[in-house]
């Protein structure tokens, strides 16, 4: 937790030099940090989640992987990240599908 308090920090001290729009400043500080947040934890994902990394490996490219994270959470709720990330590598449905869809 601490690295990543660090890490946050570091990222707002990096963003500080970019205006703010709450401020009156044409800046976008906010949006600067957290675009580099997502970037931060997708490079973590990509180097230290095992399932996320076989989930990209079966999608091939990785705007093809993102399409199908969107559009299977729009329509499914995954009681865990397991199953979804299992889903996404496995073609087959997630357990417990039919209770959601018959709602």
């Amino acid at each position: 937790m601490e690295l990543l308090d660090t890490f946050i920090a570091g990222v707002r001290s990096a963003c500080a030099s970019f205006p703010d729009a709450r401020r009156g400043d044409v800046r976008y500080s906010m949006f600067a940090a957290m675009n580099l947040l997502a970037f931060a934890i997708h490079t973590v994902c990509d180097c230290l989640e095992q399932l996320w990394i076989d989930a990209r490996t079966a999608k091939r490219a990785r705007t093809r992987f993102f399409e199908h994270i969107r559009t299977i959470t729009a329509y499914l709720v995954f009681p865990d990240w397991a199953t979804l990330m299992q889903t996404l590598i496995d073609p087959k449905p997630p357990p417990n599908i039919e209770a959601q869809i018959t709602k």
